[in-house]
């Protein structure tokens, strides 16, 4: 299995977040992790992409073990390999909206300048924003900004999508819009998306769930 979690155990302060976790996710899959507030999604999320370490347990991604691996490591898997979008957007409000979604570029250097601002642009007008690449984000809506982020996670063109709340700060209307692109884009690139999320309508969108529940993983397919 491209991603394989085999008896993780985490603990925040006094509170178990995970005890003797296991679950494989499969290539292409599209998964909601849900579960109660505070349950650790957010931290499940945070392990699998080597973010945060488990006390115990093993995390493998594309037959890497990413649990024994070293920081610079960790950031070199993340870079290539991993898209990420957060309910707080994280734009940068001093560069415009293609400058945003080319910061990854920065740090992975897959490829040359000229084809990143290309995929860019791609990127932007694949999620209906070709009309508003030299804006700032200040000037841009709730779903506009999180569009951005969503071509800011792909311009790598990860293997993995990890969402955290994607739609959290959004009305339905725009969150419906936001789930449309993200799913299109994750069916055309063939990646594989994990959501987290509380909400039972982002949730019902998936093909599975990822259930933590009293510190396990309760998988439904």
């Amino acid at each position: 299995m491209p991603i394989e979690v085999k008896n993780i155990h985490k603990k925040l302060g006094k509170n178990i977040i995970l005890a003797d976790a296991s679950i494989e996710i499969a290539d292409g899959d599209r998964a909601a992790i849900v579960g109660p507030t505070g349950c650790g999604k957010s931290t499940f999320l945070n392990l699998l992409s080597g973010l945060d370490r488990p006390d115990s347990g093993m995390i493998k991604i594309d037959e890497t073990v990413i649990t024994k691996c070293r920081q610079n490591q960790l950031a070199r898997i993340r870079a290539d390999k991993i898209g990420f979008v957060f309910q707080s957007y994280y734009l940068q409000p001093h560069l415009t909206v293609l400058e945003n979604v080319k910061i990854p570029s920065f740090v992975s250097k897959k490829t040359t300048p000229a084809e990143y601002d290309k995929r860019a642009r791609h990127l932007l007008e694949l999620v209906g924003l070709k009309d508003k690449i030299h804006a700032i984000p200040s000037v841009l809506s709730g779903g506009e900004t999180q569009r951005v982020a969503i071509a800011r996670a792909l311009i790598n063109y990860p293997k993995y999508i990890f969402a955290d709340e994607p739609t959290g700060s959004l009305d339905r209307a725009a969150a419906q819009n936001v789930l449309d692109i993200i799913t299109g884009l994750q069916e055309r690139f063939g990646c594989t998306l994990l959501i987290v999320t509380h909400d039972p309508f982002v949730a019902g969108q998936m093909r599975r769930r990822i259930t933590i529940d009293n510190g396990r993983l309760i998988n439904a397919d």
